[in-house]
């Protein structure tokens, strides 16, 4: 399936709206939106990013999940896995217009073995609906509903999808007052050591701030969507811009 319009007369409960309402500023916020798409089908798990842009790298905005390892697979996905989803890459590019678009991602449509087992394999999940919603220029918001069952018909995909239109741009809203709260470590990293080592190009800066919580050069090419040897090659030119030698001088310099 590819990205499709939401028609703009999908029907969805006042009651459903107003639960979301009632709790769009507390924690229970996403725990309230499961329950809601679980009384429309079989989802066993929800999340939502935000993209600056659409090539941009997500920030989480929320989660929930019955399965073991929810909060491990929003962040292993914000931190590398979206590159290898194929329903970002189809994601069209659009002109500042209002949208909300639905597209149905099943396990065996992924390429990538690791992506596949983490994300859908091990949970038991057999595919997922993203909800995406442009709301200005070029930032999306996408919600993604996983659903374990197997065979869900299409009544039920455009209920579940129907829900995610309204419910996405309350993710967006929720996001726009609590992006600190979701700020990944390495993001703080990266800001703390434009401040203190403004010689660093962008890439070096990332890649520095990755290498200071333990990423391997492996996992810092996959979070950053470059080759491994490009990351050494970024590494080694910050050590000489910086005069160091180590990860834990970079630690000591930074102190």
């Amino acid at each position: 399936m590819a990205w499709t319009p939401i028609p703009a007369h999908a029907r969805v409960e006042a009651s459903h709206i107003a639960r979301l309402v009632d709790h769009i500023d507390d924690d229970r916020f996403d725990e309230i939106l499961l329950g809601i798409l679980q009384e429309k089908g079989p989802a066993a798990e929800v999340n939502g990013f935000h993209y600056a842009a659409r090539d941009s790298d997500p920030l989480p905005l929320g989660w929930y999940g019955r399965p073991h390892g929810t909060a491990n697979r929003v962040d292993r996905y914000a931190r590398g896995y979206h590159r290898l989803d194929p329903t970002l890459h189809s994601l069209p590019i659009l002109e500042g217009q209002e949208t909300t678009l639905v597209d149905v991602l099943r396990a065996d449509r992924i390429g990538d073995a690791t992506y596949r087992q983490t994300c859908f394999e091990n949970p038991a999940f057999s595919q997922k609906i993203s909800v995406a919603h442009a709301a200005a220029g070029e930032e999306w918001t996408i919600l993604n509903v996983y659903l374990g069952d197997q065979g869900v018909g299409q009544d039920t995909i455009r209920q579940l999808a129907a829900f995610g239109s309204i419910a996405a741009p309350f993710l967006r809203r929720r996001g726009h007052g609590t992006r600190s709260r979701y700020e990944r470590v390495d993001e703080r990293l990266a800001r703390r050591l434009r401040s203190r080592f403004p010689v660093l190009t962008e890439r070096e800066t990332r890649v520095c701030a990755l290498t200071m919580i333990g990423k391997t050069s492996g996992e810092i090419a996959l979070a950053l969507g470059i080759r491994a040897g490009t990351v050494i090659t970024y590494r080694r030119r910050a050590y000489e811009r910086l005069g160091i030698s180590s990860a834990a001088s970079l630690v000591a310099e930074f102190l």
